[in-house]
């Protein structure tokens, strides 16, 4: 579920992950189900039981939103608020067995990646931005810092069930000069 970019480049996107494995959409059989700039809100209630139906009828194993501001209308600074959005999406992930993937962003400290002494600084889930229930309920929690403009760094900050694993190194990789083929390595 993609609510902050325009549905045609998500298409694209999608479509060019899928040309360069070789894939026809057709050959999908209906597993990949891409919705584009919805206005789903998980804290209105109408929203919330219309998204459920949706659920029921597509019953999906992973859920990927981008971006999880986008998908109420709480204030993230407020526990209280985020609790009440987090119990609602356990609901989800409970009744439907699925799990959840949303895309969110560290707070503003989080960039300055070195201290005062020129140091380089953890990168840690505690610099999420938002109330503290926002990286206290998920259960892992992957920060990505981009290393330059084709490649980025995901690190593993946070792991409920298991052992934290090393940073990887994840590229984008044109396959066509028009990008309409593109690999993600993880390296």
């Amino acid at each position: 579920i993609d609510q902050e970019r325009a549905k045609s480049e998500t298409q694209r996107r999608f479509k060019a992950l899928i040309a360069a494995k070789n894939i026809a959409t057709k050959d999908l059989n209906d597993s990949l189900v891409i919705k584009c700039g919805t206005t789903i809100r998980l804290n209105l209630n109408e929203s919330f039981n219309s998204f459920k139906q949706l659920l029921a009828k597509v019953r999906p194993t992973v859920i990927l939103i981008d971006s999880f501001k986008t998908f109420h209308t709480h204030d993230i600074n407020s526990n209280v608020q985020m609790q009440e959005v987090m119990e609602r999406i356990k609901e989800l992930k409970n009744e439907f067995g699925c799990t959840f993937i949303f895309i969110y962003h560290e707070n503003k400290g989080a960039f300055d990646r070195v201290d005062a002494q020129g140091k380089k600084k953890q990168i840690t889930f505690e610099h999420m931005a938002g109330a503290a229930v926002m990286s206290e309920v998920p259960e892992t929690i992957l920060i990505t810092v981009k290393q330059d403009q084709d490649s980025s760094f995901l690190h593993h900050v946070k792991n409920t069930y298991g052992q934290k694993v090393a940073p990887v190194l994840v590229n984008v990789e044109n396959v066509t000069p028009d990008k309409s083929q593109i690999k993600v390595i993880a390296r």
